[in-house]
């Protein structure tokens, strides 16, 4: 398969999953139901395939593009001695309890793209954009285990709390997007709006007033006197050209 790459983007262990294969066929049957198990087991988008025999093509979702074949993952039901006993949609800084547990959390922090300064003891997003998301809990576990744990997107066996009967997993989220605007006022536009008026106006007259010169010789003599006439332009030359004959036709005839 050296014609084909698997461009992994989150660690998953697949060992021993069941995979099931969604293609596009005759009324697109295939993508729709590998899209309907995507969406109703919440899987998580863990590698894409790409290649030069696939076609130039992307879908694109709420404004995200997408690889046309893509490879997801999820843990479904108990998995060794692991079991999902719930999901806990959590809104910024409320705590909220978990039903049949004694159990709150409460989300106190988020970084689009966790580190630590060491220097300073801080912790920080190191740009602004969603490469290694962290959320940071405030855990009440039967009023006895409390803590404030950093839990990762893509490591979610990261960290353990200590004396907890729980494992914590950031499996979601939904960031909201916005855009910035950066507003100047500068106090001196109305000079360099006067200064770019000046400047059309001046290449519209140099483009339709132009220079001529024009010079005359008399020579005084017996019979009477003669005239030499010469002229210049800096542009224009045919119609000077023309101009000039005129003028030099008409002192012809008046001699």
């Amino acid at each position: 398969m050296n014609d084909f790459d698997i461009i992994e983007l989150k660690r998953s262990n697949l060992r021993g999953a069941t995979v099931i294969e969604g293609f596009s066929s005759i009324g697109l049957v295939g993508s729709i139901t590998a899209n309907y198990l995507v969406n109703l087991l919440d899987l998580d988008l863990v590698a894409v395939i790409d290649s030069p025999y696939l076609p130039s093509v992307s879908i694109v979702r709420d404004g995200v593009p997408y690889s046309p074949v893509r490879v997801y993952s999820g843990v479904i039901g108990e998995k060794g001695s692991d079991k999902i006993i719930a999901t806990v949609d959590l809104e910024w800084n409320k705590e909220k309890a978990v039903d049949g547990l004694p159990l709150k959390m409460k989300m106190t922090d988020f970084v689009a793209d966790f580190a630590f300064n060491s220097t300073e003891k801080k912790v920080f997003s190191k740009t602004a954009e969603h490469a290694n998301p962290a959320i940071r809990l405030a855990v009440d576990e039967r009023s006895s285990v409390q803590s404030t744990p950093w839990v990762f997107y893509h490591y979610p066996d990261l960290f353990e709390i200590k004396d907890s009967a729980y494992q914590f997993e950031f499996i979601g989220y939904q960031p909201k997007k916005f855009t910035g605007l950066q507003i100047a006022r500068n106090p001196g536009i109305n000079m360099v709006w006067i200064g770019c008026t000046m400047l059309v106006v001046g290449m519209t007259l140099s483009s339709l007033i132009y220079h001529r010169r024009l010079w005359a010789k008399i020579i005084p003599g017996e019979s009477g006197v003669t005239l030499h006439l010469g002229g210049t332009t800096h542009k224009s030359q045919i119609d000077f050209q023309k101009e000039f004959r005129k003028l030099t036709e008409k002192i012809n005839a008046q001699a």
